[in-house]
């Protein structure tokens, strides 16, 4: 009779196996040699590999902590140079913040896109391909 040791968690981790079986491979190629390449599913129990419903949320609470130290001194900075109240400074700490935050969530200009209808449209992709076929 042949009885076979399931690998460690850990060991399973390092190595980048599948969470079900921590036999297959997750990535096409070690994640150690550049930006790697996910499979689709487990070669070995067939697991589909995707993303959690909550995957942004990390990123949500982290945008958070960003915005709240960078409101903070700017507060701190309102409150010791006025002598306001803290309901007026954070008020206006918020409103030096925005123009701060729009000014980083703003997305970077591409010089190759045009506008159709007056929205920008980018050439080269499916929706290109898509209005191809429809004028033929």
């Amino acid at each position: 009779m042949e009885t076979s040791a399931r690998p460690s968690t850990w060991g399973s981790i390092v190595q980048q196996r599948c969470p079900r079986c921590r036999i297959g491979r997750i990535f096409q190629y070690s994640i150690f040699r550049g930006f790697p390449k996910m499979c689709e599913r487990c070669s070995i129990c067939d697991l589909k590999f995707e993303r959690e419903p909550g995957y942004f949320l990390g990123a949500m609470y982290f945008s958070f902590a960003l915005g709240v130290l960078t409101m903070a001194p700017i507060a701190a900075l309102l409150w010791f140079l006025t002598g306001w109240w803290i309901t007026k400074v954070t008020i206006w700490a918020v409103v030096f913040f925005l123009p701060l935050d729009a000014r980083a969530r703003k997305p970077p200009r591409n010089p190759k896109s045009r506008k159709i209808l007056g929205r920008p449209v980018l050439g080269g992709g499916r929706d290109e391909q898509v209005a191809k076929k429809r004028r033929n």
